[in-house]
């Protein structure tokens, strides 16, 4: 729904209507069809409609307080379409001081839960008692959802690793890491999990699954269907192995090195009894009994979790996993709590008093790399969670490693095939040569379709002449199995992907940021 010309001219205070630029009442400017109220919440305003006044009554607050506060009534639009005007924008929603704050009640802590956007908030809001006693309750309604949810049997078979990751920091490490396993003999299949188009191209894809039995996925192709509140790298780990197609599943970071085959780790007695294995992070990092208050848990006098491995069985620990991933889809309140994704599984487990096995105390080498362990000592996975690969081999060498001179021969390897940056083809191929030099000395039309257009010059070096901005520096072509995919990048960001259309010779596509609009690239 759009925001028409009669409902933008109100005052932000007042609530009057005018045709003027000032109210008469309260001499406030007046929105203009350019400046949306919606503008307002940038500032942290609580937007209130019909609909929300409704439910704000209801928690005893006045929605006319918050009026003369300067929250923007907007009449016949619903709550749901205005966010939906809302989000175009790609404006930050926050809740209004008078609604949010140390006096709050639990009932409207939760409103704001429920109804705004994550983040945004007061920076200490976790230590609030209200805000606290708010996420007790929403946890413990949300535990008893997932206690009554049906395990999908039919989704899920066999035993496989999964792993996320890609884009420059993390996609050498997952080359290195997904080869040393199949060097080790390890035979398992492999999913790579990566979040938007942005983490990998269809190169970078293709080189990972020239590997046997490895296949690559977006995450967000399956957010409709399984949505996860916030998708980030930490949320999306716990995420991706409930997603992923294996019943039995050996996570592992993008930064983890098996140094032996894992396989066997499926068939450890500590693993069949409980479902689940977690390995220990070092003694330096506890919660005192406070952590524990706080989160509902009954107190255990117990080491943290280090989660650049976990091994699960979904079948048995699904009440639990997905209590990981509660924590994980609130991680803008959990992870102020606690370091990141770690604790997720700690407590998912330990929410409901569910047991898992874990090996020895991780040993510390140096550079930066946690070596764990399996139940009879023996050296499983280097977490180099410090000394991440680098196609450079800028990243930190300790070759009293096993493995190590094997890995860096692996990086040589990388190099031979990739350039280094995802979405730019440094190597391309005699197909995507013969584009190039067919689309290459032309003008083209480039249209950011309902927003402006103009011509922009492609050449034969990949950059882009006349008509380029800062955001259109240069072009990238890939043949994706047949599809045709330009990139184009700005000064310093990857601004848009389009794909060609054989039949009309029309490239279409959409910027990636920004207005994150569909664009046309059309041969004059």
């Amino acid at each position: 729904m759009e925001i028409n010309e009669e409902q933008i001219k109100i005052c932000s205070v007042c609530d009057k209507k005018t045709d003027d630029w000032k109210c008469s009442v309260s001499n406030e400017n007046i929105f203009s069809k350019k400046e949306c109220p919606l503008s307002k919440w940038d500032k942290g305003f609580f937007p209130t409609t019909n609909e929300a006044n409704l439910e704000l009554q209801q928690l005893s607050i006045n929605p006319n307080v918050l009026d003369k506060h300067g929250a923007v009534k907007i009449e016949n639009l619903s709550r749901e379409a205005f966010s939906a005007q809302f989000k175009k924008k790609n404006i930050e929603i926050k809740p209004h001081k008078n609604l949010l704050n140390r006096m709050s009640s639990v009932e409207v802590i939760l409103y704001c839960i429920n109804n705004f956007p994550s983040g945004g908030w007061n920076a200490d809001v976790h230590k609030w008692d209200n805000v606290q006693k708010a996420y007790r309750k929403l946890c413990s309604e949300k535990a008893s959802e997932i206690v009554n949810m049906e395990y999908p049997k039919e989704r899920f078979s066999g035993r496989g690793i999964v792993m996320c990751g890609g884009n420059n920091k993390y996609y050498p490490s997952l080359y290195v890491n997904i080869r040393m396993l199949r060097l080790l003999g390890c035979e398992l299949p492999i999913e790579v999990y990566y979040i938007g188009e942005k983490e990998m191209d269809p190169k970078t894809i293709s080189i990972l699954e020239e590997n046997e039995n490895v296949k690559c996925i977006n995450a967000c192709d399956f957010e409709e269907k399984y949505p996860i509140r916030i998708h980030g790298g930490w949320e999306s780990k716990v995420y991706c192995i409930i997603n992923s197609s294996f019943e039995e599943v050996l996570f592992m970071d993008a930064d983890n090195t098996a140094l032996v085959n894992p396989a066997y780790l499926f068939e450890e007695e500590q693993y069949k009894n409980t479902g689940a294995i977690l390995w220990p992070d070092f003694e330096c990092w506890k919660h005192d009994e406070k952590m524990w208050e706080i989160l509902g848990i009954r107190y255990r006098k117990e080491l943290q979790v280090e989660s650049g491995q976990v091994l699960v069985n979904k079948s048995k620990c699904w009440k639990e996993i997905n209590m990981a991933k509660y924590f994980c889809d609130y991680s803008d309140y959990y992870f102020k709590l606690f370091y990141g994704d770690k604790e997720t599984f700690h407590f998912g487990w330990r929410y409901f008093d569910s047991l898992y096995g874990m090996p020895p105390h991780p040993d510390w080498i140096e550079n930066g790399i946690i070596v764990q362990k399996d139940f009879g000592g023996a050296w499983v996975f280097s977490h180099r969670a410090q000394a991440k690969f680098k196609i450079n081999k800028t990243h930190k060498i300790c070759m009293s490693m096993p493995y190590e001179q094997e890995t860096l021969d692996l990086i040589d390897e990388l190099a031979h095939l990739w350039g280094g940056t995802v979405w730019v083809n440094d190597k391309p191929s005699n197909v995507e040569k013969e584009i190039i030099k067919k689309i290459s000395n032309k003008k083209y039309k480039y249209v950011r379709v309902g927003i402006d257009e103009r011509e922009i010059e492609l050449l034969p070096d990949k950059t882009i002449g006349a008509g380029g901005d800062r955001l259109e520096r240069h072009y990238q072509i890939f043949d994706d199995k047949g599809k045709i995919i330009m990139a184009i990048h700005g000064d310093s960001c990857l601004t848009a992907l389009l794909e060609l259309n054989q039949e009309d010779n029309v490239w279409r596509g959409k910027w990636l940021d920004h207005e994150k609009c569909k664009i046309e690239l059309i041969e004059v």
